[in-house]
């Protein structure tokens, strides 16, 4: 993710936009960086959802932190 973040130059390309089509056809407009905070949040959603089976089976994942 880094370095596709770093290779983006100037930095209006976070402004630019991209159509999606849904498997039900339809089509969705986002732009790059509304999908990166997704692709973002989505990864912190399943690390937690991760640590939380875990510890509930008695193997607690300990510190997950990114930062």
């Amino acid at each position: 993710m880094k370095y596709f973040v770093d290779s983006l130059e100037p930095d209006d390309q976070l402004e630019r936009v991209y159509k999606i089509i849904t498997p039900q056809g339809e089509t969705i407009k986002r732009l790059l960086w509304d999908i990166i905070l997704h692709v973002v949040n989505h990864g912190t959603h399943n690390r937690s959802g991760v640590a939380m089976v875990l510890t509930k089976l008695g193997h607690s994942p300990s510190e997950i932190e990114i930062l």
